[in-house]
């Protein structure tokens, strides 16, 4: 049973096994038709059920974004590591991947999950895993309280940040007006998330944790990695290098890295 075998990773990461489960479950293109969404749901609901809303790092030295391009059934999933205290890039990684699910909003994990547990195996190899990982997606702020980043979460063992453009689930009673200013979110009686207004006229980000960290921190990491654009940097530049990885590498396979910030910020 796949969930047994997700549970195994909190006492022991294998990132190749998860990778190779999850994608095994969905080996071919499918049809959005053919899925059975019901018993995704209920396996989200489970997960959720594991979710530790607690800071669980110290002294974190690499924070770091992952955001993902696409082209025709390929994906190009983007990697980049910054020192947590200055914000210098240190690591540049990408992959090309497969992609076989659809996109199908409150499951995007099952689609952008395979690509990023991949990208995150190829880390380990080289040393450069992050001590909190910022997903271009929602945390619990999500209708079953498991998006893309509680999901990734879960799966690598590490903490993760929600960010995204667009509200999926919850609402605030208010806007930010001002730079700098934010409004919680609630769901279902229960604090998922903020608004937070990142530069003077850009529309607010919202921000959810994903696992092993709080709202608080959530907030506070992202507050402190801006660098005078609307997402954090880490989220970002991860954008920027999915982005021209599309237009560089989307014929060939394998991986690519760039070391040392490989591209203008």
């Amino acid at each position: 049973m796949i969930l047994l075998n997700w549970c195994l990773i909190l006492t022991d990461r294998n990132l190749r096994t998860f990778s190779q489960n999850l994608s095994n479950r969905f080996p071919a293109k499918v049809d959005i038709c053919s899925i059975d969404l019901n018993s995704l749901r209920k396996e989200q609901s489970l997960l959720a059920k594991m979710i530790i809303l607690e800071d669980k790092f110290d002294a974190p030295e690499i924070l770091a974004g992952v955001d993902l391009s696409y082209k025709e059934s390929n994906c190009i999933v983007a990697y980049v590591a910054l020192n947590f205290k200055t914000l210098e890039v240190l690591e540049c990684s990408a992959i090309k991947h497969k992609v076989v699910f659809p996109y199908i909003p409150t499951f995007l994990a099952y689609r952008e999950g395979p690509p990023i547990l991949a990208l995150l195996e190829n880390l380990e190899k080289i040393d450069a895993f992050p001590d909190i990982l910022m997903i271009n997606g929602h945390g619990i702020a999500h209708p079953r309280f498991c998006g893309c980043a509680s999901h990734i979460g879960i799966l690598a063992n590490i903490p993760t940040i929600g960010i995204a453009s667009k509200f999926l689930y919850g609402m605030s009673s208010e806007i930010p007006l001002n730079e700098g200013s934010y409004c919680h979110v609630n769901y279902r009686g229960q604090r998922v998330g903020v608004t937070f207004l990142s530069k003077k006229g850009c529309k607010p980000i919202i921000i959810s944790p994903g696992h092993l960290i709080t709202l608080e921190s959530c907030l506070k990491i992202a507050q402190q990695s801006l660098g005078g654009y609307k997402f954090p940097e880490p989220i970002r530049l991860a954008h920027k290098f999915a982005q021209e990885g599309k237009k560089s590498v989307c014929n060939i396979t394998g991986s690519f890295n760039a070391h040392n910030g490989g591209f203008s910020r």
